[in-house]
């Protein structure tokens, strides 16, 4: 997960971070400079998309990244 730190609906995010841990659930909170703008997003998208192994067809839906508990 990520957002800015100017974005209007960062409280509603830092609640779910809170819930998600709370859960013990695997997750990544980043929270960057910006506000809910394309600015924030084009940089943001970029890092999902270097995340995820796109190149590995083999790899199903699984992003290779998730750990199941």
């Amino acid at each position: 997960m990520a957002i800015g730190d100017q974005d209007g609906l960062k409280p509603a995010n830092d609640e779910f971070d809170h819930f998600l841990t709370a859960k013990k659930v695997s997750h990544e909170y980043v929270v960057g400079s910006g506000a809910h703008e394309w600015d924030f997003w084009d940089r943001y998208l970029l890092k999902a998309l270097n995340w995820l192994p796109l190149t590995n067809q083999g790899a199903g839906v699984n992003s290779g990244h998730i750990k199941a508990n």
